[in-house]
């Protein structure tokens, strides 16, 4: 009798696995973008812009630069009417931004770009440029930061205490290896430092001089 059942279950275990239907899991579909306008130009000085984005599927956005910020930042399958803000550009040099739309495993690129800004010219009407110095020297060999020009700057060599009785020595823009005056990131640094026993750093100066005259 044991065997008779064992022998049915068998049976009917084999026909129920061969009369199963084979269960394969749908695609996933490839969700596709397109844009209209297909890119943005933005002025220099800021603005919004609407662009219709179409979509097989929901997605999210994200912009690569701070200054470009779309809304909103999501959408679905169908229509999307997204606006685009840029805000001013202070630089004098256009630039871009990426807006990556994703959904899943799936991606998608938008351009987005500004045109340059431009300095406004706050000098008075009868002045002329006589001496400019804007900290935008290249690195030197092995990436150290470039030193003040000298020939539009000079050093005071003053020792601990000959001003206003300060703990510094002030030092011709370096002592051994101790830089206390360097040039990068569009700025000079003047850095007090520990050298040894003493506290170092810099004192410089203009080698011209001017009486009067408008500075920025």
């Amino acid at each position: 009798m044991n065997n008779l059942l064992f022998t049915l279950l068998v049976l009917l275990s084999a026909c129920g696995e061969k009369n199963s239907p084979e269960i394969n899991p749908p695609e996933p579909v490839e969700v596709k973008w397109s844009f209209n306008p297909a890119t943005v130009d933005f002025s220099a000085n800021g603005e919004t812009r609407s662009v219709i984005v179409t979509a097989n599927g929901s997605w999210n956005v994200t912009s690569s630069q701070s200054w470009c910020s779309p809304d909103p930042g999501q959408g679905y399958n169908g229509q999307t009417s997204m606006k685009i803000t840029a805000t001013g550009n202070p630089q004098t040099i256009a630039r871009t931004a990426e807006l990556t739309f994703t959904s899943g495993k799936y991606s998608q690129n938008y351009t987005v770009s500004q045109a340059a800004g431009t300095i406004e010219n706050h000098v008075p009407e009868g002045y002329s440029l006589v001496w400019e110095e804007e900290f935008n020297d290249e690195r030197l060999s092995g990436g150290k930061p470039a030193l003040p020009d000298t020939d539009k700057w000079w050093y005071e060599n003053l020792q601990k205490g000959a001003v206003n009785n300060e703990l510094q020595t002030y030092v011709g823009g370096y002592r051994s290896t101790d830089t206390v005056a360097a040039i990068y990131d569009g700025t000079l640094k003047i850095i007090a430092r520990k050298s040894g026993s003493d506290i170092i750093s810099a004192r410089i100066n203009t080698i011209e001089g001017w009486t009067y005259g408008y500075f920025e």
